[in-house]
């Protein structure tokens, strides 16, 4: 070969080797950038219409939750909350008599020292010997300690306890709110681009029942974590009712005993005897009457003069 065509042999090798690096390249990146463009917009199509973004899920519990906005778009990630669990219970203490109102306040002043405090309280009967119930909130990790003073301040004749987690509920209504706040956001702008009053109307329309479900939303995911932030105890305070003990009886020996025994069956006997004469009593005025009747008759027999005899019998 000669000395001119060896720069131009290696000018098209070096060409050939590029085009062959250039379409590898290509090749391992498209899929990646397929995937790309298929996870970051999101409800848009090939001719750049926009379309409805498919509903956000609830992210199960200890996951994060993405939220998915109107626009298509991935919005804010919510990080999982601890566990939200709502814990109730119900005491009912049997306390001495007169004690119920010193045992309210312990109550009160027990939940108090946990960082609680008495929700409601109601009592009836006398101030004496009524009862009280009380309901006191304290910090969910402080209900064990609360529960085990309460205990301690009387006679316990019921206690039961429930748990009920929320934590799904609640990352479920989170991510609700937040794509109603992106959807808020959309109609506000598209309220300040509305060219007509048509138009501004029932865009303001459609904003006005954004904001009361986000409010309603909110409400609910407040109560839950209010709920989950506080444990609920009720107490129950009822008086102990004291029986009151017996007569004393003297100490008695023997003799007296068995003299007692006898005079109380001659009353028993003597009893029994003036019954049966009382029940017999109207047969024996009968009889009375009879025998009497019979005697007189018998006096008049023999009082007649005897009859006189007939004559010429001797």
């Amino acid at each position: 070969m000669s000395m001119h065509g060896r720069p131009a042999l290696i000018v098209f090798s070096l060409a050939v080797a590029g085009a062959v690096l250039a379409g590898c390249a290509g090749a391992s990146s498209a899929p990646k950038s397929a995937a790309t463009a298929g996870q970051g917009s999101p409800g848009v199509d090939t001719h750049g219409a926009g379309v409805s973004a498919p509903p956000s899920r609830a992210a199960p519990s200890g996951e994060p939750s993405q939220v998915v906005t109107s626009s298509g778009r991935v919005g804010e990630t919510i990080a999982p909350a601890s566990p939200l669990v709502i814990r109730d219970g119900t005491v009912t203490l049997d306390v001495p008599k007169g004690h119920v109102l010193p045992t309210f306040d312990s109550v009160s002043s027990t939940a108090e020292s946990l960082d609680g405090f008495v929700a409601s309280s109601s009592g009836y009967g006398a101030a004496d010997a009524g009862g009280a119930s009380v309901v006191v909130r304290v910090p969910s990790n402080e209900f064990e300690t609360l529960v085990r003073r309460i205990d301690k301040l009387g006679k316990v004749e019921a206690q039961s306890e429930t748990g009920q987690d929320v934590t799904a509920a609640s990352v479920n209504l989170s991510a609700r709110i937040a794509n109603l706040k992106a959807e808020e956001t959309s109609l506000r702008t598209l309220l300040s681009r509305a060219g007509s009053i048509a138009a501004i109307l029932q865009v303001q329309d459609q904003l006005f029942g954004v904001e009361g479900d986000i409010e309603q939303l909110s409400a609910q995911e407040g109560s839950l974590v209010d709920r989950a932030t506080f444990a609920t105890l009720t107490v129950e305070l009822s008086p102990r009712v004291v029986p009151l003990p017996g007569p004393k009886r003297p100490h008695q020996n023997a003799f007296v005993r068995a003299v007692k025994l006898a005079a109380h069956n001659t009353a028993v006997a003597a009893r029994a005897v003036v019954l049966a004469v009382g029940w017999a009593f109207p047969f024996l005025l009968l009889a009375l009457g009879l025998f009497g009747a019979w005697w007189v008759r018998r006096r008049v027999i023999r009082r007649r003069p005897p009859a006189p005899s007939a004559p010429g019998v001797v």
